[in-house]
């Protein structure tokens, strides 16, 4: 039989197809891993994240939910501290929105809930990253949620 040299090793034919498949086995597993720890370490930066937006969220929403209260309540006196904050630049137009936003988050809910500041942001966050992927929508327009900049091609339909 015929021999060849694989790496500096005598092989037969068949030897270096096994050798080679080996090979590309252990590329496939080695890349395989690979993208489970950056998959891991993205999972977990992003977990991270919305854990910290809840806790920025709770902070802010125990300054005007204070004990529990019900949806309608909860709605109102967000949209009254989005109003009446000093940081909020063009309240008139942002707070709407939030308010809208808020209601939408809260319709998941049940009714009769009531909520104290947590239960608000564990809703309305959870609702906020849910429909985070709306941006990625055709032809609306492109960027970060917190920076996302309308298309022209949407711009009649959004206004």
């Amino acid at each position: 039989s015929r021999l060849r040299t694989f790496v500096g090793k005598a092989v037969s034919p068949t030897g270096s197809f096994t050798a080679a498949m080996k090979f590309q086995a252990q590329l496939v597993i080695a890349t395989a891993a690979f993208f489970t720890v950056v998959r891991a370490r993205l999972s977990r930066r992003l977990l991270d994240d919305a854990l910290d937006d809840l806790a920025k969220c709770t902070r802010v929403a125990s300054k005007f939910l204070t004990a529990p209260v019900s949806r309608e309540v909860a709605v109102g006196r967000a949209f009254t501290y989005c109003a009446t904050d000093p940081q909020v630049k063009e309240s008139n137009y942002v707070c709407p929105h939030f308010k809208e936003g808020v209601e939408r988050a809260l319709e998941h809910q049940d009714y009769d809930k009531q909520y104290d500041a947590a239960e608000f942001c564990e809703a309305t966050e959870q609702y906020m990253l849910d429909i985070r992927g709306a941006s990625r929508v055709l032809n609306t327009g492109n960027g970060p949620l917190l920076d996302f900049q309308i298309s022209d091609k949407c711009q009649d339909a959004v206004a």
